[in-house]
Parts: C-alpha cells; sequence; structure tokens
C-alpha cells in the first residue's frame, strides 16, 4: 500500500492548529476560511474541512468539486455543520478515533491514483469514472430537490455539467456497465409530455373530466334498488323512496348508504367513483394515470466496463471491436434471428431444390480475460489481445460480422458458412493461440449452425443462455 506519509492534504480551517492529527501523518497545506482554492497548485490526495459552518461547507464542497486539482480528492468533515444537502458531494466524517481510517482510505486512494489512466482532456465520462474509481465507498448519490421538475438530480454532475439530461445520459452508461446500479432510492411517475415529477393527482369527472365535483350523501333503497340523493328521500321530515314511495325506517333493512357518491357541476353527472388524473404543474398536461412514465432513482456505483476503462483509459472492451464490422448486442441479436429464419425457409425449399444456406456462429470466450487484468501488467495484456485480434482479422472476411456480447466473450457471424468451412476457421483460431506461446490468454470456442431450432424468434435470450455457463 502506497505510504500515507507522501499524501498531500490541504485542510480548511482557520488554523493549521485545529488540524494535529493530519499535521503528525501527512504533507499538509492549509486554505484560511475565507481564501479561495486557486492558489492551489498540485494534486491533492484528500481536503479536511474543519470547523465550518453549513453556508461555508457548501462553498466550499462546490469549489472542491471544480477545481482540477481538488476535483477527485478525497473530502472529509471534522467538526462542521453539515446537511443531508452536501453529502453527494464528500467521502465522509474524520473524527478522533476514526482517523486511522481516514489515513487507510488516504493510502487506497494514492494506490487507486497510480492505477488510473485518464486521457488529457477528459470527457465528463472520463471525469465520473475517475471519481469513482479512486475509491470503493464512493457512489454517484442523488438528491431530492422539489424545486425541479426532475424532482431528483445528481449533484456532482449538476457542477461538471447542468444538463437537463443526467438520468438520461446514467441509464445509457449503466446499459453499458459503465455505471451499475447500487441502490434503489425512489420510484417516480413522470408526465408523458414532459417528463416533469410536479404532478397534482386529482378526481374528475368520468362524463366530461372536470374537476368541479362534489361529494353527496346518498341513500339506496332495497326495496326497489333506487340510488339517489338523501335529499331526494325525504319527505315532511322522513325518509321515503321517491321511486317505490316506500318509507325508509331502518337502516340496513329498509335502506343504506353507499359509501362514495360524487355528482358533477358542470353534467350533473352522479357517480360513485371518480376518474383520477395526473395535472403536470410544469406544461400544463392532463395525464391519464396509466399513461405517466415511470423512473426508478438509483445511487450508482462503478460498472466492470467503467472500471476497466479506469485502468486503461481506452474503449469500454479490453477485446478489440475492429475484427470486422461491429454490431451493437440489440442489432446483433436481431441479425442472428433474421438469418436463423433464412435458414429454416430454405432448409425447408432444399427438400424439393438444390438451393442451400448454410450460416454460422463463432463464439470466443477470452475466459481468464477479468483475472489477467488484475493480475498482469497492463501493456502486457493489452499487446497480448491487439496481436491474437490481428491475426483473427486476416481470417476473416469483409461480409462477416462480430459483436462484444460482453467483457470477455466476442462473437462471430459468418454467413455461407457452413460445417466444413466452419472446422477451416476453428482449426486457424487454435494455431493463432498456439502461436502465441508467451501469451496467457485461456480462449475456448463454441460453434453453432443455424438454422438452431431453440432461438424461437428469440435470439437475445439464446444468446444469454449460451453465454452464461454454455459454452464449451
Amino acid at each position: 500500500m502506497a505510504d500515507a506519509n507522501e499524501a498531500r492534504i490541504l485542510c480548511i480551517a482557520s488554523s493549521l492548529e485545529d488540524a494535529p492529527h493530519c499535521l503528525s501523518v501527512f504533507r499538509v497545506s492549509q486554505c484560511a476560511l475565507g481564501q479561495s482554492l486557486d492558489g492551489v497548485q498540485e494534486q491533492i490526495d484528500g481536503v479536511v474541512l474543519i470547523g465550518l459552518l453549513a453556508q461555508d461547507v457548501e462553498k466550499y464542497l462546490n469549489e472542491i468539486r471544480l477545481n482540477r486539482h481538488t476535483q477527485l480528492s478525497l473530502v472529509y468533515l471534522q467538526n462542521c455543520a453539515s446537511s443531508e444537502q452536501f453529502y453527494a458531494l464528500y467521502d465522509g466524517v474524520v473524527e478522533d478515533d476514526s482517523f486511522q481510517t481516514f489515513i487507510t482510505h488516504v493510502a487506497r486512494f494514492r494506490e487507486r491514483r497510480k492505477e488510473l489512466r485518464t486521457p488529457e482532456q477528459p470527457s465528463l465520462e472520463d471525469r465520473l469514472i475517475s471519481y469513482l474509481f479512486l475509491s470503493d465507498e464512493r457512489a454517484l448519490m442523488p438528491i431530492r430537490e422539489l424545486q425541479a421538475s426532475s424532482v431528483y438530480h445528481y449533484p456532482l454532475l449538476s457542477l461538471w455539467d447542468n444538463s437537463d439530461d443526467q438520468h438520461l445520459w446514467t441509464s445509457l452508461l449503466v446499459r453499458n456497465s459503465v455505471l451499475q446500479n447500487e441502490q434503489l432510492l425512489d420510484r417516480l411517475r413522470l408526465c408523458q409530455n414532459c417528463d416533469s415529477g410536479l404532478l397534482n393527482y386529482v378526481d374528475t369527472c368520468p362524463n366530461c373530466q372536470s374537476i368541479d365535483i362534489r361529494s353527496e350523501s346518498a341513500i339506496h333503497c332495497f326495496t326497489c334498488g333506487h340510488i339517489a340523493d338523501q335529499a331526494q328521500f325525504i319527505r315532511q321530515g322522513a325518509l321515503a323512496c321517491p321511486n317505490c314511495l316506500t318509507n325508509l325506517k331502518h337502516i340496513g333493512t329498509d335502506y343504506d348508504r353507499p359509501l362514495e357518491n360524487h355528482r358533477c357541476n358542470e353534467c350533473d353527472h352522479f357517480f360513485i367513483d371518480g376518474q383520477v388524473v395526473a395535472q403536470c404543474y410544469s406544461c400544463g398536461t392532463s395525464n391519464p394515470i396509466e399513461r405517466l412514465k415511470q423512473r426508478s432513482i438509483y445511487a450508482l456505483k462503478l460498472g466492470e466496463s467503467g472500471r476497466i476503462k479506469a485502468r486503461t483509459g481506452k474503449a469500454n472492451y479490453l477485446i478489440p471491436s475492429a475484427v470486422g464490422v461491429a454490431l451493437p448486442k440489440e442489432q446483433f441479436s436481431w441479425t442472428l434471428s433474421w438469418l436463423n429464419r433464412l435458414a429454416e425457409r430454405y432448409s425447408e425449399q432444399n427438400i424439393h431444390t438444390e438451393i442451400r444456406s448454410e450460416h454460422s456462429l463463432l463464439i470466443l470466450n477470452f475466459s481468464n480475460l477479468t483475472s489477467l487484468i488484475q493480475l498482469e501488467s497492463e501493456l502486457s495484456l493489452l499487446n497480448q489481445l491487439e496481436a491474437f485480434s490481428d491475426r483473427l482479422r486476416n481470417l476473416l472476411r469483409t461480409t462477416d460480422i462480430c459483436c462484444q456480447y460482453n467483457e470477455h466473450i466476442l462473437m462471430i457471424m459468418l454467413p455461407h458458412t457452413g460445417q466444413a468451412g466452419m472446422e477451416v476457421i476453428q482449426d486457424k483460431v487454435i494455431k493463432i493461440g498456439e502461436a502465441q506461446s508467451d501469451s496467457t490468454l485461456e480462449v475456448s470456442i463454441g460453434t453453432y449452425f443455424l438454422p438452431i431450432q431453440a432461438i424461437d424468434d428469440n435470439a437475445e435470450q439464446w444468446l444469454a443462455s449460451v453465454c452464461s455457463g454454455a459454452l464449451p
């Protein structure tokens, strides 16, 4: 583990005398209370805010996450007033009895910083990956903001890029495994027109949709079944059914009162249950309940692809995708399904004609790739993968289609390639692995020939089941 004594700690305090523990362990510099961070000229490992009021904590947390020398640093509070609105921007609280834990976190942070690879001009995604990679305890946390139409937002992203598309952007990163959902915090219903969560649920008349309705006390006559407003049953100070003229003396025997009764002041429609709609405060749209959008709010952590990118500074996947025409997973599944139906059709016609349609699927599983990321030199591993891909690329035709299915599985679709042709290719792939005598990569091969009855128009599910453990 890296030596914590070399860690650079910035204390924001009235005096360094307030930070005796930090002075005894770290290389400490001070930002006096009231000063800005513009004078910070080196990368800081950790920032400790000491004895600050809530408004100063908020000011400095924002400034820390915007300053390029401190935006990724560990940030801890000591004897500070805080608020739930701040927790998304700092890492924890350090006290006398938890100072040793703080030292451990700083040392681990420095180790991770050595592993981190970022481009010279990092994008928003690069910065977020770096931030989450530097501490296992970190998560991208949302906070609730009732003034905003989205209701929830991620304060860190708001500081780095104040866009209204945070939830769409983070959803895409989750889909690509750059991020992963950690904890479900809330589930919202949103306006179908503007995605606002500022909704008012109101009862309306089911006949004319007016909100101008009133409750009525109704009576249900057991003799004839007539239901009407109580006022219509009152005759000379007693209750009598206006329909069958029966005197109603005993509730439960002669009559009862329905639980819910309403009447519309616009169209005079009488009804039991109103129609609930969600009126949007942001755009005014009246939304039927069943047409509201749904959004789940999660705390997010770094996903597998994000960790790989943090360590390599390159694409989300280590296996180079430029071995043929690369398709996204969804499009590859659709193409497999289409070719499978095509093969089934010509397989049936083949009884009467000489027309043949043979297609094959080759699946390469780099089974020890994840463990090699932890054990081997990154450069050495990338060189092994690049060498393997170069040789594989020479085997493929321009019409072959590939897909990086996940971190360690590469799929290749070979149209008009039958069993004989596939055997030749399989032999050559094996020889590629044997030719790399110094390679530690373990590659298993799966071959499949269309048509495959099990696909049954759901190629995505079939591929998932194959990759979950059926590979040789």
